[in-house]
């Protein structure tokens, strides 16, 4: 098969969906050398450095100009064409494959701006659903959605979980734990740990409001917030300054993989209380790295976390409280959570997301192919 790919999201700065986009390809890289793979570029400016399957026999790069893609996909005779961020600009010759990531957009409109853009990316983003031979996404909570909100038949969606990289351990590497909790100002502290920055979605003011509750843990615990805070935040500052939470909250911004897995690592806990999730990385990734964790009881973070993490309702201020104090005060309930959470992890594998993700290409090549026949 000739396999193409809208694969822009991994030449420019990593976000969540260039993540799993350059993690799938790096392991279908290893275990596929029959098929080939052509992988689209629509960005001027390219960052290659992070592209390690670049000078594999079977995988090409091709920078194009986004409306010649069509064009291009049929000069390169493309079988098979994945559209691995919500759009499908083109069809290959046997078939075409979509994935959509989550539909909060259309869960929670009130909490994204632009309202009018947003309606108009979800229609797209249906008709291409419903116009592609299969749709691939991350959880069983994100398939029914897609089914609920685009009427996509349960049997043309492959659910296909993230897996966690190698690069996500408990740290033990002394000399750079104490540079980073140095570097943060924790050298002494002991901290819970938030990633998510300020998007109303990952609910970080419902926590300020229950570690405002804890003042006697003020003492010894911090805050700590990873993600930038620029935009979106005013609500965030405003409970940190009525609850005179300034020198117990640390917002450290975008910080780097080894950075972050030192603080994962030392973190007395780590909570996510979000509203919705497509999948909800950050849980696996604090339990790779030996962090209790509490996370919201909602959307598909119940099947990423299953019995490894207190799970909890995210807009509970005084459960979340009560679940803070109470692996801060019994620490065999943070060892026995640890242990868990290490087992989890484990079960999350992105050779086994490229696996599938091949097997849902060969599925798909084979009905087109039989359809022309």
């Amino acid at each position: 098969m000739r396999i193409g790919m809208d694969a822009t999201p991994i030449f420019r700065p990593l976000g969540g969906i260039g993540y799993y986009i350059l993690n799938v390809l790096k392991y279908l890289a290893r275990i596929d050398h029959k098929n080939e793979y052509i992988l689209y570029n629509a960005v001027s400016s390219t960052n290659r450095a992070q592209v390690p399957f670049q000078h594999c026999g079977n995988f090409q790069i091709v920078n194009i100009w986004r409306p010649a893609l069509r064009w291009r996909m049929r000069q390169d005779r493309i079988d098979i064409f994945h559209g691995l961020n919500y759009r499908l600009p083109g069809r290959g010759l046997h078939g075409s494959i979509v994935t959509i990531y989550d539909l909060s957009v259309a869960r929670f409109p009130q909490l994204f701006r632009k309202a009018i853009g947003r309606r108009r990316d979800f229609v797209k983003s249906k008709r291409v659903a419903q116009t592609a031979d299969r749709v691939i996404t991350i959880s069983r909570h994100s398939a029914m959605d897609i089914t609920d909100l685009y009427d996509v038949p349960k049997e043309r969606i492959a659910v296909i979980y993230c897996g966690i990289g190698d690069e996500f351990f408990s740290e033990t590497d002394q000399a750079l734990i104490k540079k980073v909790r140095r570097q943060y100002g924790l050298e002494n502290r002991e901290y819970i740990l938030f990633i998510g920055g300020p998007d109303p979605r990952k609910n970080v003011v419902t926590l300020l409001k229950a570690y405002s509750t804890l003042s006697e843990i003020h003492l010894r615990t911090d805050l700590v917030l990873v993600g930038s805070m620029q935009r979106r935040s005013e609500e965030i500052y405003k409970v940190i300054r009525e609850n005179g939470l300034e020198h117990n909250v640390m917002m450290v911004g975008d910080i780097t993989q080894g950075a972050l897995r030192v603080l994962y690592s030392q973190a007395a806990v780590f909570v996510f209380p979000s509203l919705y999730e497509g999948f909800g990385m950050p849980v696996l990734e604090a339990m790779a790295c030996g962090a209790p964790v509490i996370a919201s009881n909602t959307t598909s973070i119940p099947e990423v976390a299953g019995d490894a993490a207190v799970l909890i309702k995210p807009t509970d201020v005084e459960v979340l409280a009560n679940s803070i104090k109470c692996i801060l005060k019994y620490p065999e309930t943070s060892e026995v959570m640890k242990s868990k959470g290490f087992v989890r992890a484990k079960l999350f594998s992105w050779e086994t997301a490229a696996r599938k993700t091949l097997e849902v290409y060969q599925d798909v090549y084979k009905q087109g192919y039989k359809a022309k026949c």
